[in-house]
């Protein structure tokens, strides 16, 4: 079994290592993104642990994501202890408890820092103990690592926390679908003012990809890039089967204020994409609302 899934990593190619890293780091983007809801952002954190925890290859004592990946994953991490005392007590106390006795932090910092001489040796020493210690005593192969390191990146102890991530994934992934399910219970309450139904999302999409046009026509930059990922995002929420339209109206709201502020340092934003931008907004606002008359009428048809 430990060598079946050690040769899945070993007959991928940069490609795929390149295609989980490039996802790890876009989870990781939105987890810290002001537009993102707790229940998406626990989503993310969990694919991010599933990434971390399927591309562990114990036998080699190697981790199969880029360095920037790893840097970051240390954050994901401290946000997760901060986020956990928000979550409901079970999940609180299972993945406290999952991510306090395993060190996840430092060996997989460790792991990805281990030069490849030391990987060597340590591979000896693990396959091969009484070899390694001839080799040592001879002068052969000196042995100069810290226990601590020796013990925490032992194969075993790296399988183990391979499961222990993907374990931690799970949780958050429960804990995210706990938490859809009360904002589908507000939505009850949302809905006597508003009727998500009554919108419509093709002159919401209509917009929205004219404002797409409109930013990919900015001077290449970082506000650009930002701006751009920002709408692909309430495109991507209009596409769900159920857009959470609170949210979308939320980010929309959001996206203004922030085009508005930089444009005083950026005078290359023209009105245009403000009036788009507000034009998206009112289609979701206006289109969604329910008179008290409508409700009168509607509950009349029920009974």
């Amino acid at each position: 079994m430990m060598n079946n899934e050690t040769s899945n990593h070993n007959s991928e190619g940069p490609q795929q290592r390149e295609a989980a890293s490039k996802d790890a780091l876009n989870r990781i983007e939105r987890i810290f993104s002001q537009w993102t809801s707790l229940s998406e952002r626990l989503t993310n954190a969990a694919v991010v642990f599933r990434i971390i925890g399927s591309r562990i290859d114990w036998n080699n004592l190697a981790i199969d994501v880029s360095g920037d990946v790893i840097i970051r994953f240390e954050t994901v991490c401290l946000w997760l202890r901060k986020t956990l005392p928000q979550l409901a007590p079970e999940v609180q106390e299972q993945a406290s408890k999952l991510l306090d006795g395993s060190h996840v932090e430092e060996i997989i910092i460790a792991l990805h820092s281990l030069s490849e001489h030391n990987r060597r040796k340590l591979r000896l020493r693990y396959q091969s103990p009484l070899l390694a210690s001839l080799r040592s005593g001879f002068g052969l192969f000196p042995m100069r690592l810290d226990y601590s390191i020796f013990y925490l990146l032992d194969p075993g102890n790296l399988q183990s926390l391979s499961v222990t991530l993907i374990r931690i994934a799970s949780i958050l992934e429960y804990a995210a679908s706990d938490l859809e399910q009360i904002e589908d219970i507000d939505d009850i309450v949302y809905r006597n003012h508003y009727d998500p139904t009554r919108v419509d999302r093709s002159r919401v999409l209509q917009l929205l990809m004219h404002l797409e046009q409109q930013v990919s026509e900015l001077p290449e930059n970082a506000v650009k890039k930002q701006l751009a990922s920002n709408v692909k995002e309430l495109i991507a929420e209009v596409h769900r089967p159920r857009p959470r339209w609170r949210s979308f109206i939320g980010k929309a709201v959001i996206l203004l204020a922030i085009i508005a502020d930089i444009k005083t340092m950026h005078p290359e934003i023209g009105n245009d994409i403000l009036r788009t931008i507000d034009a998206v907004i009112q289609a979701v606002v206006t289109g969604s609302q329910v008179t008290h008359a409508t409700n009168s009428k509607e509950h009349g048809q029920r009974a």
